[in-house]
């Protein structure tokens, strides 16, 4: 029996689940990060030279509010992909740092 190859074969199911199970939790929190960002863009783009409409101090905070910029959708992208990616990578480097140091109380083979 090789337990080297079966863990690693372990490890690479585990790894294909653990991602799957990140893009699907990740996935709606992403899309509303780039939904938002849209939105920006195209608030952006918007016509401001028109006199603003007058309006009250709860409607004009409300308004402003809406106005600060979002967050980068990308940056938000890299922290998921980098938690799918990079957990499953320390599994792997913890794994074979274990296998190697249990490796030296194996008998010697004449």
């Amino acid at each position: 029996m090789n337990w080297r190859r079966g863990l690693f074969r372990l490890w690479i199911v585990g790894s294909v689940l653990f991602v799957i199970a990140v893009a699907v939790i990740s996935y709606w929190d992403i899309k509303e990060n780039f939904d938002a960002a849209r939105l920006e863009a195209i608030r952006s783009q918007v016509d401001t030279s028109r006199p603003l409409p007058q309006w009250t101090d709860d409607e004009l905070r409300a308004f402003l509010i809406e106005m600060i910029p979002t967050a980068n959708p990308w940056v938000r992208l890299g922290v998921w992909a980098s938690t799918a990616f990079g957990i499953p990578l320390a599994v792997l480097i913890i794994g074979s740092s274990l296998v190697w140091a249990f490796s030296g109380f194996a008998a010697k083979r004449p």
